[in-house]
C-alpha cells in the first residue's frame, strides 16, 4: 500500500515565487503587480490617501473602507486600482469607458453624492467655478 500526502501550492505569476497558503499568495501577487508598475510606468505612480488625507505608503494591501481618495495618471495604474477595489467587492473609483480614463488626477470618495460616490476632483472644481461664475461671485 503506498501513502500519498498531496500538497496545494501556489505560485506568483509576476515572480514565481511559492506559496502554501493562497491568500498570501494574493497578497504577494498585488505587491508585484504595484512593484513592476513602479519600475515600468514613465509617469507619477499611483498615491492611495486614506480617508483623513494621510498619504498611504507603498502599496500595503489598503481596506477600501479606509481609502478616501486615490490620484492617477496612467491607464495601467487606474486599471490597477480599480482591479484591486473590484477583487475586494468594491466599486471601482475611477471611471475607465472603453479602454480610455475618463479623467486623470484625483479622485475622491464623496459619502454624500449620489449616496456615496467618486467624484474627479478637477470635475467638482470646475462646476464650482461654473456656479460661481453664473452667479457673479469672481469663483
Amino acid at each position: 500500500m503506498i501513502i500519498m500526502t498531496e500538497i496545494t501550492t501556489y505560485e506568483c505569476d509576476y515572480c514565481g515565487q511559492v506559496f502554501e497558503d493562497k491568500e498570501e499568495c494574493i497578497r504577494h501577487e498585488w505587491e508585484c503587480r504595484y512593484e513592476e508598475l513602479l519600475k515600468n510606468e514613465n509617469c507619477e505612480p499611483l498615491k492611495l490617501y486614506y480617508i483623513d488625507g494621510t498619504e498611504v505608503e507603498g502599496f500595503d494591501y489598503p481596506i477600501c473602507d479606509n481609502l478616501g481618495a486615490v490620484e492617477i495618471y496612467s491607464y495601467a495604474w487606474a486599471q490597477f486600482i480599480n482591479d484591486y477595489f473590484e477583487y475586494c467587492g468594491y466599486e471601482p473609483p475611477v471611471r475607465i469607458d472603453c479602454g480610455i480614463v475618463e479623467t486623470y488626477g484625483l479622485w475622491y470618495y464623496d459619502p454624500e453624492y449620489h449616496y456615496g460616490e467618486w467624484r474627479n476632483y478637477s470635475e467638482v472644481f470646475e462646476d464650482v467655478r461654473k456656479i460661481g461664475k453664473k452667479f457673479n461671485q469672481g469663483a
